[in-house]
Parts: C-alpha cells; sequence; structure tokens
C-alpha cells in the first residue's frame, strides 16, 4: 500500500475541498426528485430536470457559504439539502 493512502486524513482525497474565490464548477447533484433548484448563499441558480439519477447545473461560481439543493415532485418541494462551502485563503 502507498505511503500517503495509509495517512487516511493526509490523503487529499479525504478532505474537505476549497477553491479560490472566483472559482467556477460544474456543480452535479444525485436526486431522485422530478426537478431540482439550486440555490448558493440563498440566490437561486435555477432549476434543472432529473436525468438517469443527476442534475447538472454547468459552471457555476464557487465560493465561500452555503450550497442548497431543493428537489420537486409535480412542482412541489419535497426536500432539501445543504452543504457548506470554503474558500482557500491565498497568504
Amino acid at each position: 500500500m502507498r505511503d500517503d493512502v495509509q495517512r487516511g486524513a493526509e490523503n487529499p482525497h479525504h478532505r474537505p475541498r476549497t477553491y479560490p474565490a472566483g472559482t467556477k464548477k460544474t456543480i452535479y447533484v444525485t436526486a431522485n426528485c422530478e426537478a431540482v433548484e439550486l440555490f448558493v448563499n440563498g440566490k437561486s441558480l435555477g432549476q434543472g430536470k432529473q436525468s438517469n439519477r443527476y442534475v447538472c447545473f454547468s459552471k457555476r461560481g464557487v465560493g465561500a457559504g452555503e450550497i442548497k439543493a431543493m428537489g420537486y415532485i409535480s412542482g412541489k418541494a419535497v426536500t432539501a439539502q445543504t452543504l457548506r462551502t470554503a474558500v482557500l485563503r491565498w497568504s
């Protein structure tokens, strides 16, 4: 086994992801709802329709704060999931 895998917490795949301010990433939401609305820091970025259990929001800004995905079935909100994000601070 590789040394970097044995250390666990030091493995970059085990750390929370951080990005410089202004980074744009495609955000994928796994969903079993018909549609998902994506919010970043309380601002709606629109709704996307589910396809093969995924909803894709292309090249959205990533920054410190909160990302919320709200799932809809027949136009009615049925679930929500919220994640806190961080921004890498350059010194």
